[in-house]
């Protein structure tokens, strides 16, 4: 098909149904990356609630795979830092929240996700990517002297 709606309808739908590479033929070059991001986040949501969490997580896996190339991939990686948190890995969320962070500095609910993250890990004594959460200072420092 060439109607990009029908094309991202029949990404999802292959998306939902296990056959990656047919989305990924399907969803190239689409407009409609917001409305897709959530489809899969509603899919992965699901098989949470349905305590299939490593099945979420390569469905996330899979959506960030073929979504790397949008702007909305940032989005995603803040939806499995939740994913993790409601499992109690806040080492794993912290990660996530900061390469949501890092994929767009200006999505400000990523950045407040690891600040918090990374107190609470470091008040519990518990480890997490130092190196990470520098880059993420760094990232942010230069935001905040641009906007001065």
């Amino acid at each position: 098909p060439t109607n990009q709606e029908t094309r991202d309808e029949l990404g999802k739908i292959a998306f939902k149904d296990g056959q990656i590479d047919l989305a990924r033929e399907f969803l190239r070059g689409t407009e409609n990356a917001e409305e897709i991001a959530r489809c899969f986040n509603a899919v992965a949501i699901a098989k949470i609630a349905d305590n299939r969490f490593e099945e979420a997580m390569k469905s996330y896996a899979t959506a960030i795979d073929l979504m790397t190339d949008t702007d909305v991939v940032h989005l995603l990686n803040f939806n499995v830092g939740l994913a993790h948190m409601k499992q109690g890995d806040s080492e794993k969320a912290f990660a996530y929240f900061c390469r949501s962070y890092l994929q767009d500095p200006t999505y400000e609910r990523a950045y407040l996700a690891s600040a918090k993250t990374a107190a609470d890990l470091k008040k519990g004594g518990k480890p997490y990517d130092q190196n990470l959460a520098n880059e993420v200072t760094k990232v942010r420092m230069s935001r905040e002297k641009k906007s001065a």
